[in-house]
């Protein structure tokens, strides 16, 4: 179960074979529901956009996978990506200002990572976060908690054995001295509510606030000086030639050297002739 971006619908899959999407302020029954073949295994769904969520389950084979619908249309998946064999089920958390799917299983040692590409409704694969020891959950913490400075895009901590561990996920940059604001967009205020219960169940939409993680005193990316690269000691100026191009320089080539054979004096021409009165013996 997760609700929407906007808070305002609830998308729910289980194994009664279905997905569904309630409107809760209006109706207990859902607005919308299609059957789903996503396995027995169980499943779990998280909003990528106000009309797309992301369902994480198991194929029949016991299978990982990733379902991306429309909520306009849930009968069939815009995208499907299978990842592993593996008996636990992967808990999707969603970074909103990056558009990145994490993913976290109990009994896994490793924290998965999805880029969300929303123009093609597709996920890409980005590195993973490896260790050899297993955790039983993992959880995120708020966009704030980042280290900027550092480049970090996502922080969190996995619950193993006998301890809690941070983890993070960062970005390898070059000029780690401005603020990176191609990656740290304003974030969502998450932890304030725009809207109280009362105004809510009276109908009542908010927006939350959004802030700024540029540190102060530090310039950001997008003013830094634009490297000019230096001077070519060789120019080469190559340009592809047509198959036309070539067939004319050929032809060309073979007319000028039949002309010039033609202006080459002949070996019988530099011999000595015959003179005129040894023709009359």
């Amino acid at each position: 179960m997760a609700w929407s971006c906007d808070g305002t619908r609830l998308a729910t899959v289980g194994r009664d074979g279905s997905i569904k999407i309630y409107n809760p302020r209006s109706s207990a029954s859902p607005v919308m529901e299609a059957p789903w073949t996503g396995g027995s295994h169980g499943a779990r769904v998280v909003w990528l956009r106000n009309d797309v969520i992301l369902i994480s389950s198991f194929t029949k084979s016991s299978c990982r996978q990733l379902s991306i619908y429309k909520t306009d249309d849930l009968t069939k998946p815009s995208s499907v990506s299978e990842l592993d064999v593996a008996p636990g089920i992967l808990v999707p958390y969603f970074d909103e200002d990056t558009n990145v799917v994490f993913l976290a299983a109990k009994g896994d040692s490793s924290v998965f990572a999805y880029e969300y590409v929303s123009d093609s409704n597709t996920l890409f694969q980005l590195p993973a976060f490896q260790t050899s020891c297993q955790h039983q959950a993992a959880c995120f913490v708020d966009k704030i908690e980042c280290d900027v400075k550092r480049v970090d895009v996502a922080r969190g901590i996995r619950l193993c054995k006998s301890s809690a561990e941070p983890f993070l996920f960062t970005v390898p940059r070059v000029k780690m001295d401005y603020f990176q604001d191609d990656i740290y967009p304003d974030t969502r205020v998450k932890w304030k509510a725009a809207v109280t219960a009362e105004e809510w169940f009276a109908g009542k939409d908010g927006t939350q606030d959004y802030i700024s993680l540029q540190p102060e005193g530090m310039k950001p990316l997008s003013e830094a000086p634009k490297m000019v690269p230096p001077p070519k000691k060789y120019e080469y100026d190559f340009k592809a030639k047509t198959d036309e191009e070539k067939k004319e320089e050929l032809v060309s080539a073979m007319i000028d050297r039949m002309v010039e054979r033609d202006q080459e004096p002949l070996p019988q021409d530099a011999q000595e002739g015959v003179a005129d009165d040894e023709w009359d013996d």
